[in-house]
C-alpha cells in the first residue's frame, strides 16, 4: 500500500492513495494520517471526493441481482438424517479381497524367509 507521507506531490500515488483510503483497506495509523492531510491539502481532498463519488455512483447503477433458482438449490443444506434411518454399509468382501488378510500373510512370510537364512548361517 502507498505510505500517506510520501506521496506529497505525485498525482498518481495520490490516486493511488487516495483509492486505498476510500476503499478501506489502509492501516489505522495510515488512515489517521491520510485524514489530516484530507484536512491540510485540498487538492487531494478533491481527489479522494471523487472517487467516492465515482464508486457510489457504481453502487446505485447496479440493481441487486438474485440468484439463479438452480444455485440456490444447489446450495441448499441437506435434509438431516434422524437416528431411525437405516445405515448403508458397505458389501462385506471375501478373504481374498481383505487388505489386512495380505498384509499379515506377507509379514508370516517375511518372518519365515528370515528364520530359514537365520538357520542355514548359524548350521555348522
Amino acid at each position: 500500500m502507498t505510505s500517506p507521507d510520501r506521496s506529497k506531490g505525485d498525482r498518481s500515488r495520490d490516486e493511488v492513495l487516495a483509492g486505498e483510503y476510500v476503499l478501506g483497506v489502509l492501516s489505522s495509523s495510515d488512515r489517521r494520517l491520510v485524514e489530516e492531510r484530507l484536512v491540510r491539502d485540498l487538492a487531494f481532498a478533491a481527489i479522494v471526493r471523487r472517487w467516492q463519488d465515482n464508486l457510489l455512483t457504481v453502487d446505485d447503477s447496479v440493481p441487486a441481482a438474485r440468484p439463479p433458482v438452480r444455485i440456490v438449490t444447489r446450495a441448499a443444506p441437506a435434509p438431516v438424517k434422524t437416528l431411525e434411518a437405516p445405515v448403508k454399509r458397505a458389501p462385506r468382501q471375501g478373504l481374498w479381497q481383505s487388505l489386512p488378510f495380505w498384509r499379515m500373510l506377507t509379514a508370516i512370510a517375511w518372518l519365515g524367509m528370515l528364520a530359514m537364512a537365520t538357520v542355514d548361517v548359524l548350521k555348522p
